[in-house]
């Protein structure tokens, strides 16, 4: 085995990010200024050597002599089956070098700078991966590849690559194809892309962060793979761009992985970028797809960056892959195209992406304007959806585990990119097809002026509009159609014919005049204003299937000439159909349908609703009024040509009422529905019977009573009951409905008050008293604690069960006695002592009745 003589000055575990240009020449007058710590890597250089000094450092010389340099490395490692290639490239006069991180990085540039045989100087910049994720639920649908704007409001119908009548009329992807995938690492396992991914190895894919062939799983990587070649039609997850039709997949995917998670760090830990690319050109890859990019710390930082050591590897892919060691095209494609995302910094520059050679990708939302965080600027060359969260617009594709999620970004724009080519090489691609011809398609099939040029992000990719490119044969002629007269509109009902490049013609133009031979010379691309217009696109409808539009707006009873033409994607049109005549007629006014039987009668409490479809028999627009007749009704829109009329008795007085609803068309034309309604006068609820007071012998009864069997409502209305109680210590209630459910909570008498109202708010009250006493004792003393009741006195009651002659004799805690006496009482009834000008304290309360004594202490508060 060939070998090549490694320079090791100590033990170097490399870790490569990639990098900024910064040129450092001897006798610069100057050093660059010192890059934050966040945007570059310490004690780290990037050195391209001349061929002599490459040499010299083979041979085991001190080519750094002078330069505190603790190892050497080359960026670009040693590859027995291609290192012929690689060093006719140059690739291995480009050196890592590591020295002590204490010594300003600008100080090593300049001191390398000035050695001879040092050609360049880089400072390592730190990448990042140009995605966003956030942390709220996914979207379950993929509106970028087809967006009919019906997913939200915010969205715009179009906005999207197009890619569906590619898989329907040309290709899904090929397994010829090879995309790689320089990014975090793909999850090889994940059920929708591990049969399209080339597992890793010495002719596979590989982790260019520890430089060995296991690939670790990354959220950003997975996600990145799934837009390029996510599997369609296998029932699973997602799809893929070019992801094949029937569920065996479409192109392969190598992971080249440059991104890893540190879990310690909780941070990627970057790859080396280069190695990655040149990696992917020797190992069948004809695509590189990018989503990643340099780290700076300003706008301004970024205008004076560069594609660095970068350079030779892009210039290497694109030269070289597809080919062999001899310069032969083995591959789909002669040569390479490399796709980078423009960055989400929102800044005027992005490195690499902005290197000449290499395609950038700007982002959008789903409505055609640039995504707030994407970079801009002439140089980027190309935009596809990336997703927006100011918007909730996201991009969904596959994640690590089997799972599934969202990210927006430029880096998830470049995918779609990406995909689009590989769908192109998979179609095209062959013996004698070049990068050249892919990017003259790609770059020449974008849908212009749909995405602002203000915007500065290039065209919205279109994967048609690549696929239609160039073509110049017009589709066949329409052949045979059918048009029929309603009132001032003609419809048309056209079978759509073949396209011998394309299969079948995009859509159709139909065409009316009241100018017979100004029709028949018509140039569908500058027509007269004499000559009206509908285009309808075809979409899913195959050749030979019929296909409608409609002319509207014509005047009344005018004799028009039709006909039809068949275009293509590319604007090339068929000749013109047969031409016929026909006459449109008069107006007539809307139709007015209503679900309900009018007039109405309701009552003051009630509200009701019904259906009212208004339609025009001549298709015309309609608008619709509605007057009221009082604050009770009004009218809500339910959806195109049906509104819902709302009538409530709460909100105006009884009596006779008239809404009037009034439908007219756009020439003026109307009908009248009148809605009558009648709101009956409001009763008062009103006491069915009383409620009896009630007596309890026990802490913790209950009682439910039901309203129903007291109070009823005259115009059968529900009641909403609120109940007073005077003495909330001794008794609780729950209303439930109609159902007022009683529990005692002490012994104790209270006094209870229930009012009933209904939704006008009219009402009536009733009440009851209800005593909880003690079984063991012949007479009940309350309250204990005594207390202050509502007028401010602090009144003893004592009650027995019956009417009876009640002794009380009360002694203060020192035997005075500070009231005795005698009355009647019963348990509703009680005998009454004011203590108010008693002081606080306790006391002993001694009552008689009929013979039986009771004595309790009470306390005063």
């Amino acid at each position: 085995m060939k070998s090549i003589k490694r320079i090791i000055f100590a033990a170097l575990s490399l870790l490569f990010a990639a990098v900024g240009c910064n040129k450092i020449s001897p006798g610069a007058e100057s050093a660059p200024e010192e890059e934050s710590a966040d945007a570059v890597i310490a004690g780290r250089m990037i050195v391209q050597l001349s061929e002599e000094a490459a040499q010299r450092l083979e041979n085991g010389e001190d080519v750094f002599r002078g330069v505190d340099v603790i190892s050497a490395e080359r960026l670009y490692p040693y590859d027995e089956e291609w290192e012929e290639r690689h060093r006719a490239w140059g690739l291995h006069q480009w050196y890592v070098l590591d020295y002590d991180e204490s010594i300003p990085s600008t100080k090593a540039a300049g001191d390398l700078g000035m050695i001879d045989g040092v050609v360049y100087v880089e400072q390592p910049r730190e990448i990042y991966s140009t995605a966003k994720v956030p942390d709220d639920p996914f979207f379950n649908q993929q509106w970028h590849y087809y967006n009919d704007g019906s997913l939200a409001a915010s969205y715009t119908a179009g906005c999207d690559i197009n890619v569906l009548p590619v898989w329907n009329n040309y290709t899904g992807g090929s397994s010829d194809v090879i995309v790689a995938i320089i990014d975090g690492g793909i999850d090889l396992s994940h059920e929708d892309l591990s049969a399209v991914c080339i597992p890793g190895g010495s002719d596979g894919s590989k982790n260019f962060v520890d430089d060995s062939y296991s690939i670790v799983a990354h959220d950003h990587g997975t996600h990145v793979a799934g837009t390029v070649g996510a599997i369609n039609g296998n029932g699973k997850g997602v799809c893929g761009v070019a992801g094949g039709l029937d569920g065996s997949g479409g192109v392969k995917l190598l992971s080249c992985q440059i991104f890893q998670y540190d879990p310690e760090t909780k941070k990627d830990k970057g790859g080396n970028t280069a190695s990655a690319m040149t990696w992917a050109a020797d190992h069948g890859a004809v695509i590189a797809q990018n989503s990643w990019g340099y780290k700076y710390k300003s706008a301004a930082d970024a205008a004076a960056g560069g594609v660095g050591s970068m350079k030779t590897a892009i210039d290497y892919f694109i030269a070289n892959a597809g080919m062999d060691q001899n310069g032969r095209q083995v591959g789909p494609m002669a040569g390479g195209v490399v796709i980078f995302a423009a960055g989400n910094d929102g800044w005027p520059n992005g490195w690499p992406a902005k290197y000449e050679p290499v395609i950038a990708v700007g982002a959008t939302n789903g409505s055609f304007k640039r995504s707030s965080y994407s970079n801009y600027g002439s140089w980027v060359d190309i935009c596809a959806p990336g997703g927006n969260a100011d918007d909730g617009h996201f991009i969904y594709s596959t994640l690590p585990g089997n799972a599934y999620g969202k990210m927006e970004g430029t880096s998830m724009a470049c995918p779609h990119v990406s995909g689009v080519a590989a769908l192109l090489v998979s179609y095209f691609g062959g013996p004698g097809f070049t990068n050249e011809m892919l990017k003259e398609r790609l770059l020449g099939g974008v849908r212009k002026g749909v995405v602002p040029s203000n915007a500065q992000i290039g065209d919205l990719v279109d994967a048609l509009g690549a696929f239609a490119y160039g073509g110049t044969i017009a589709p066949e002629k329409v052949s045979s159609y059918e048009a029929e007269v309603i009132s001032n509109n003609i419809v048309f009902s056209a079978v759509l014919p073949s396209d011998e490049d394309d299969g079948k013609a995009w859509g159709l133009m139909f065409l009316a005049s009241e100018n017979r031979s100004e029709l028949a010379a018509a140039d569908p691309e500058k027509l007269p204003s004499s000559v009206r217009s509908a285009t309808v696109v075809a979409g899913d409808v195959k050749a030979g299937e019929s296909l409608t539009g409609i002319i509207g707006g014509l005047r009344f009873y005018t004799d028009y000439h039709v006909a039809v033409l068949a275009y293509d994607y590319n604007g090339n049109y068929s000749s013109i159909s047969e031409i016929v005549t026909l006459k449109t007629l008069g107006n007539n006014p809307p139709d007015i349908l209503c679900s309900e039987s009018l007039p109405l009668s309701i009552k003051a409490h009630e509200s009701v609703s019904f259906n009212v479809e208004v339609s025009d028999p001549d298709l015309h627009s309609v608008s619709v009024e509605y007057l009221p007749g009082s604050e009770a009704s009004w009218i809500t829109k339910v959806k195109d040509n049906m509104w819902q009329v709302s009538i409530d008795g709460k909100l105006a007085e009884s009596g006779v009422y008239e809404g009037v609803l009034t439908a007219r068309d756009s020439y003026g034309a109307e009908s009248e529905l009148v809605v009558g309604y009648e709101i009956l006068e409001n009763h008062a609820p009103e006491i069915r019977t009383e409620v009896n007071d009630l007596a309890f012998d026990a802490v913790g009864a209950r009682m439910a009573i039901d309203m129903e069997d007291y109070i009823y409502d005259p115009d059968g209305e529900r009641l909403k009951y609120s109940i007073s109680i005077s003495d909330r210590s001794v008794l609780h209630i729950n209303p439930k409905d109609n159902v007022l459910n009683l529990t005692t909570l002490d012994y104790g008498r209270t006094d209870v008050a229930i009012t009933a109202s209904d939704a006008r708010g009219l009402s009536c009250v009733f009440t009851f008293r209800v005593l909880i006493r003690d079984p063991e004792s012949p007479a009940s003393i309350y309250p204990s604690p005594l207390v202050k009741d509502g007028e401010g006195r602090y009144m003893l009651h004592i009650s027995g069960s019956a009417p009876a002659e009640t002794y009380v004799k009360i002694s203060s805690s020192s035997g005075n006695v500070v009231f005795e006496g005698k009355g009647e009482s019963d348990a509703f009834t009680p005998f009454n002592v004011d203590m108010t000008a008693c002081a606080a304290g306790l006391y002993r309360v001694s009552v008689e009745i009929e013979g039986r004594r009771t004595v309790r202490d009470i306390v005063k508060l």
